[in-house]
């Protein structure tokens, strides 16, 4: 089932509506709306924007302020009628009303992680207010609390131009209610290290992985060992904030291990053929996943059946077709990896293995059209890698 109809289907059994369909549409619509991301973490306000449509707290003398969560503020709270918004602030003393930012929680505000330490907690920066004005809202993260809001603390500071307001209230709906791997942490962090690693790597692949055959399964070897280790220890045992030491003794244990798995593939060739080539099939599946079989279905299933369903594939046809599968998948693998390395840098390359989980929590719809460019020179770059 899609995910915008799971999350309606969520709806209907957490919230008490009728089954018109508007109201239900209405649901669906809200849920996408109220699901943002924040680093690597995910956070779902759509039932404080259910339970009330605005809120409003005293911070101080005649002063109100209102807020609205994934929706602008009913109209009648708005400082004019051509100006739709999410926070004003209102003296009632003195009648004025301030403007603190737009109407579109997907332009007008901004999303990030309250607490680094902690990984959790939410800070949400408002954006489109009147101008010399600014305005933070911190959420910190706190299982306890229900729908009801701990108080409100509001503090502000002025300068010559500028006034600056941040408000805070704990919720449960300030915790991160699902995240991705720190593993994509470390690739963004050292994207540059990693680009020139996978260009190098996967160009020599293409190009001469077949004439190359036992370099070419040493270094798979090195690959797939180091790969998977980082990817259980970052999925396991290491989080945001785990010291750097252990990030460099886990790395060392991956290439270390990868130097062995590598020598034995060199060695025993038939089984580093079929390794190898599972890794092209296994690129093969993730250029499907991304182009077509994500809009089939986001589940984390169709991605690991179609990847790995293609590198079984590819691997038992090599018992066959050895040396046709070896050249095809030397190939379509480095050509793979060293796209993917373009992509970490200049940007636009949605990351298949995270791609489910996006759609998941309403962070992604369609595939960015700069993909298919991908795409095409991926494939442009595989039949070279064939041809020479």
């Amino acid at each position: 089932m899609a995910a915008s109809a799971l999350g309606k289907e969520f709806l209907m059994e957490m919230y008490p509506v009728d089954n018109s369909t508007q109201q239900v549409e209405e649901l669906g619509n809200l849920q996408f709306k109220c699901q943002y991301q924040a680093g690597l973490n995910f956070y779902d306000l759509q039932p404080l924007a259910i339970y009330q449509r605005s809120y409003n707290f005293s911070v101080g003398g005649n002063m109100t302020m209102y807020l609205s969560f994934c929706n602008d503020l009913p109209e009648l709270l708005w400082c004019s009628a051509e100006d739709p918004t999410m926070a004003v602030l209102r003296d009632s003393g003195t009648g004025r009303c301030v403007r603190l930012s737009g109407a579109d929680p997907t332009t007008d505000s901004a999303f990030s992680v309250l607490d680094e330490t902690i990984n959790d907690g939410l800070r949400i920066t408002y954006y489109g207010g009147e101008p010399g004005f600014s305005f933070a809202l911190n959420i910190p993260c706190n299982h306890s609390t229900p729908f009801n809001l701990l108080p409100f603390v509001f503090d502000y500071n002025y300068t010559t131009n500028q006034t600056t307001m941040v408000g805070a209230f704990e919720s449960q709906f300030g915790c991160q209610y699902d995240q991705l791997s720190q593993i994509w942490n470390f690739f963004a962090q050292n994207q540059w290290a990693l680009f020139a690693l996978l260009v190098i790597s996967g160009g020599l692949l293409t190009f001469a992985g077949r004439s190359m055959l036992k370099p070419t399964l040493f270094i798979v070897g090195v690959f797939t060992t180091a790969f998977i280790v980082l990817y259980i220890f970052y999925t396991t045992f290491l989080s945001q904030a785990t010291e750097q030491w252990k990030f460099y003794v886990t790395a060392g244990v991956a290439i270390f291990g990868g130097l062995i798995v590598g020598y034995f593939l060199a060695k025993f060739a038939k089984v580093g053929a079929f390794l190898l080539a599972g890794w092209g099939g296994f690129t093969i599946g993730i250029i499907l996943y991304n182009a077509v079989f994500y809009k089939v279905s986001s589940s984390i299933y169709m991605f690991w059946g179609v990847s790995v369903g293609s590198g079984l594939i590819l691997g038992i046809l090599t018992i066959f077709l050895y040396d046709h599968i070896l050249i095809q998948s030397t190939a379509i693998f480095g050509s793979f990896i060293a796209v993917y390395g373009i992509g970490l840098v200049a940007g636009h390359y949605p990351n298949p293995f995270t791609l489910g989980t996006m759609i998941k929590n309403g962070q992604f719809t369609d595939i960015d059209p700069m993909y298919y460019a991908y795409m095409g020179g991926n494939i442009l770059l595989w039949i070279i890698g064939c041809i020479v």
